[in-house]
């Protein structure tokens, strides 16, 4: 089969895609034709190295972990899957495990849902990382019905869908992002939009109760100006810092901190199916290549500045 993968740490230009060993079906796993995949910013940090200690040093390493296919075998242990159902999940690859970026996969039925009806290979790619992220951080804000939410990365794979999540809670949503984006950040929801190339974003007059940072750049020292007393900063970046920092304000502090990352169990996976299904919910696919354009579409999507999730299809 053929797959994306890498031999060595690095850049966008360590990429490579071409034929690598098939999988095959093992016990207890269902076997899966991969129809389309979803990049996240985890996959770049895998492939840059950033997480080598738990990713290791074993190549080749294939890329990926949304994915949505078609099954095409099950083991004979296996219940509640058969030939021919569509089936979209997540594969968590920083535990070395090999990822959905190929033509074929074999995982643990754990991992896999059935896709809505009506509901395509794209936009179910597209929901596990970014579309559970950004549930779990308004879940983690608890009732948000006429509170204030400042959104970073608003109009980015994470940003784009807690907007609409946030809103649909009841949330007065500011969104950051740049001005070219805002007409489709006010499209999702968002009720003002700040320009973070030419507004100091945490330093105005405006005081949130939750400052959510899809974008995962800021710092609780320059968030801290905008949140009112007792207000909650998450981040989809919770790196020693932040924790240290959350601890510290439980005991002495006036604010709350806490990471907004996926969490993926059974209802949260229904819950965003329902948002979906509601029209509630859309994903929004800012750009779809073939799998053969991998390198392409990473180098674009560490850019910045695509609207929503990039797309990559067999």
């Amino acid at each position: 089969m053929k797959a994306v993968y890498i031999q060595k740490y690095g850049g966008p230009e360590v990429l490579e895609y071409g034929e690598i060993g098939d999988p095959v079906l093992i016990k207890k796993k269902v076997f899966i034709e991969v129809k389309a995949v979803s990049l996240n910013p985890l996959d770049y940090k895998i492939r840059a190295g950033q997480m080598k200690l738990l990713t290791g040093n074993r190549f080749p390493k294939i890329l990926g972990g949304d994915f949505a296919g078609v099954v095409q075998e099950v083991d004979k242990q296996v219940s509640g899957f058969k030939p021919g159902d569509r089936v979209y999940g997540f594969i968590n690859t920083v535990f070395r495990k090999p990822g959905a970026f190929a033509d074929f996969i074999t995982v643990e039925p754990s991992a896999l849902h059935m896709i809505p009806e009506g509901m395509s290979f794209t936009e179910a790619a597209s929901l596990p990382v970014a579309g559970l992220t950004a549930l779990n951080a308004v879940r983690l804000s608890g009732d948000l019905h006429n509170k204030k939410i400042l959104v970073t990365g608003a109009s980015g794979g994470v940003g784009h869908f807690a907007i609409q999540i946030a809103r649909h809670a009841g949330a007065e949503v500011t969104g950051v992002c740049s001005m070219a984006n805002a007409p489709f950040a006010i499209e999702l929801g968002a009720h003002t939009v700040l320009d973070y190339r030419t507004v100091d974003v945490f330093g105005g007059e405006m005081r949130y109760d939750v400052v959510f940072d899809a974008h995962g750049s800021a710092r609780f020292n320059q968030v801290r100006p905008s949140l009112v007393e007792g207000g909650l900063f998450l981040s989809t970046l919770f790196m020693p810092g932040l924790i240290l920092e959350s601890f510290r304000q439980k005991i002495f502090g006036k604010y709350r901190l806490a990471a907004a990352n996926m969490r993926g169990k059974a209802e949260d996976y229904t819950r965003i199916e329902n948002l979906w299904l509601s029209k509630t919910v859309r994903p929004h696919i800012g750009l779809e290549l073939p799998m053969s354009k991998a390198r392409e579409a990473f180098t674009l999507l560490e850019k910045g500045g695509i609207r929503g999730k990039v797309i990559l299809t067999n």
